[in-house]
């Protein structure tokens, strides 16, 4: 079901740019969202491409949150004209491969 995620980092910026939305039902809310960050992870932290993208589940300051968005901007495939604030809502989507893993950040829509 998430092998088609893979499009993001192989189909190129025409297919990002036409799938930059998602809506999200858990039993709890229905909410849509929107791209902000497609990025190529790896696990190993000594690797330029290393992004800690499951060691947040919360942020201590609004800082620490603005800094993640912006680590999460540079590691970016893609650049998004998308305004991400500390006070938004984030999720994201993974799908990994060996020591390779595809992030997909999204803010909800305000």
């Amino acid at each position: 079901m998430l092998a088609p995620l893979w499009q993001y980092a192989t189909a190129g910026r025409d297919f990002v740019a036409s799938a930059t939305t998602a809506h999200l039902t858990t039993l709890y809310e229905e909410a849509d969202y929107v791209l902000f960050a497609v990025i190529r992870a790896s696990s190993n932290p000594s690797s330029p491409d290393y992004f800690n993208y499951a060691g947040y589940t919360s942020f201590a300051t609004d800082a620490d949150m603005l800094s993640y968005i912006e680590t999460a901007r540079t590691h970016s495939l893609y650049s998004f004209n998308v305004d991400v604030t500390a006070s938004d809502r984030l999720t994201l989507a993974t799908l990994g491969s060996g020591n390779e893993s595809l992030v997909l950040l999204f803010r909800q829509i305000r």
